[in-house]
């Protein structure tokens, strides 16, 4: 479908980030991503753009950054939490009862 039909045929749109939906339920599926990507969005460790969806960066990251070694990138994120944790624990910091 042509992008100027599809706007002409949208009649639901966005104001946060300006896209068209043509039902008002792909509309409301829409407003509640961004509600819930508000708090949880995911940022690219390269280039720092914001997406909402932890499936969306990683398809991001694999089209703009194929080199980027993500999964590698968690790991070591991953461990440099924990290893900040047990610091903080043994050093009286912060009291340290579960890890996820």
């Amino acid at each position: 479908m042509e992008k100027e039909q599809l706007e002409r045929e949208s009649t639901y749109e966005c104001k946060k980030c300006d896209r068209k939906f043509r039902t008002e339920k792909s509309f409301k599926m829409h407003m509640q991503e961004h509600s819930d990507a508000d708090d949880n969005r995911k940022e690219c460790p390269k280039c720092f753009r914001m997406f909402m969806t932890e499936d969306s960066l990683t398809v991001h990251i694999e089209s703009a950054h194929p080199d980027f070694d993500y999964n590698q990138y968690l790991l070591k994120v991953s461990k440099d939490k924990v290893k900040f944790l047990l610091d903080q624990r043994s050093s009286g910091g912060v009291s340290v009862k579960y890890f996820v």
